[in-house]
């Protein structure tokens, strides 16, 4: 009897969003973590240690099946373990060529339906060491459940374990989402679902975009940026943070930065009662402990006027009450029971109803309760749970996480802690969000992480 893992309602959306997407000629929903190394990795023993990873999450090595009887994707779990070829990819470049070649990869899709959801990559030629590239399809897991793979792949070459030894740390066997809403009375699931029937209760549609819809010809071509904040420059942003911002949360600091450089970057005038739209990501593993190859995030709508978006203190400080609002409205359960009633239709249907949205500003995804698009698309991660100094035996240099763009707004900024840096990472649709676009606000965006007024 074959066995399965299946995904649970925020991954169902993901599968729905990443269908959408790739019907319009893009590459899904893919997700990057990079190491910058400095020195050269043990292929040989780095493929030993991902055999031992298959086997403590047999996920990774799983193909994505299509369910017959309720049209959900779902994790094949016998299926034939992959060849070292389709897991780790080395590729010779000069230091000049690393940013092109990692900006054609974020370009090709992950076969995920006949090749396993996660792969590395290795780029090397760079005289300061390896660059490692895991990439994965953002229907298998969110950034935090990334960290935790990469940490248990180095702990596995370290320790080189005896594999046949090696169980399941049971992933496939959780579920968290199911029972979370048995807390649920049924009143209240039917109740939502009128509500989100007869529109009651959805945002008020997409905020102040920075570039204006697109109907068709969304293009192809994904582009990004980085932006390596040193040591010294973390420590002034943290600085800044509590000179600035001194009742808010360090995060909050970075957001309202990131909306007065988006601010600086739109065209105006803009409307008297505009608004811009973003979200803040709970990571439901505080609640929730062990999952690691699942979405298990939280997004909670934060709106800002256009009015206050130069000023950070007041941004921050409106934030912090909307967030205190919605924990006391508990609108985290509110968003996983909506996640819940709109993923049991067939997920090729979500995905066709997402699609019919790419590009406008309409309301079909609206009246089921999907998310309108952002003005800031905007994640924040924090470090590793322990510091990785070293990853497979070599020292790591820096590190940081960013996902593919959506095709509206059509770019996407992550901001990554890590121990003693900070980094930055702009990514764009570029016939939606030209690069010069990004460039340019990702510059003010550091800008003004930097500036303590």
């Amino acid at each position: 009897m074959a066995r399965y893992q299946h995904p649970n309602p925020g991954d169902l959306l993901f599968f729905a969003a990443d269908a959408a997407q790739r019907r319009v000629g893009l590459p899904g929903t893919t997700a990057h973590i990079h190491l910058h190394l400095r020195g050269q990795l043990d292929l040989a023993l780095l493929q030993r240690a991902i055999a031992g990873l298959h086997r403590v999450y047999p996920v990774l090595a799983a193909r994505c099946a299509i369910s017959p009887r309720t049209g959900w994707p779902r994790w094949r779990l016998d299926a034939t373990p992959p060849a070292p070829g389709q897991v780790v990819h080395v590729h010779a470049v000069s230091d000049n060529q690393l940013h092109p070649c990692i900006e054609t990869l974020l370009n090709e899709p992950i076969d995920f339906v006949r090749r396993v959801p996660l792969e590395l990559h290795i780029f090397r030629g760079p005289p300061a060491g390896d660059m490692l590239v895991m990439r994965w399809t953002h229907t298998l897991m969110d950034g935090g459940g990334g960290l935790t793979i990469l940490q248990e792949l180095d702990r596995l070459y370290r320790e080189t374990p005896d594999l046949s030894a090696l169980q399941t740390r049971g992933d496939e066997r959780r579920d968290d989402f199911r029972q979370m809403l048995a807390r649920i009375p049924w009143t209240r699931r039917i109740n939502t679902l009128l509500a989100l029937l007869s529109g009651c209760g959805v945002g008020r549609g997409a905020g102040v975009q920075i570039s204006p819809a697109r109907s068709s010809q969304l293009g192809t071509h994904l582009r990004y940026v980085v932006r390596q904040l040193t040591p010294e420059k973390a420590r002034l942003v943290r600085d800044n943070a509590a000179r600035v911002c001194p009742t808010a949360r360090p995060s909050d600091y970075v957001r309202a930065s990131a909306l007065r450089a988006l601010h600086q970057m739109m065209p105006q005038p803009l409307p008297r009662a505009g608004r811009y739209t973003l979200m803040n990501y709970i990571d439901n593993r505080r609640h929730q402990p062990g999952a690691v190859c699942w979405n298990f995030t939280t997004a909670l709508p934060i709106e800002v006027p256009v009015c206050l978006a130069h000023d950070r203190r007041r941004v921050a400080e409106s934030i912090r009450a909307q967030m205190e609002a919605h924990r006391a409205a508990d609108t985290a359960t509110r968003d996983a029971l909506n996640l819940w009633l709109i993923t049991r239709p067939p997920t090729a249907y979500i995905a066709a109803i997402i699609r019919a949205d790419f590009g406008t500003h309409g309301t079909p995804a609206a009246r089921i309760g999907m998310r309108m698009p952002l003005s800031l698309p905007l994640g924040i991660m924090g470090p590793f749970a322990q510091p990785l100094p070293t990853f497979c035996g070599v020292e790591v240099a820096n590190y940081y996480a960013f996902r593919a763009p959506v095709p509206q707004p059509g770019f996407a900024v992550d901001v990554h802690l890590t121990e003693d840096r900070l980094n930055v990472v702009g990514t764009c649709l570029e016939s939606c969000v030209p690069l010069e676009t990004l460039t340019a606000l990702v510059d003010r965006f550091v800008d003004a992480l930097l500036d303590p007024c």
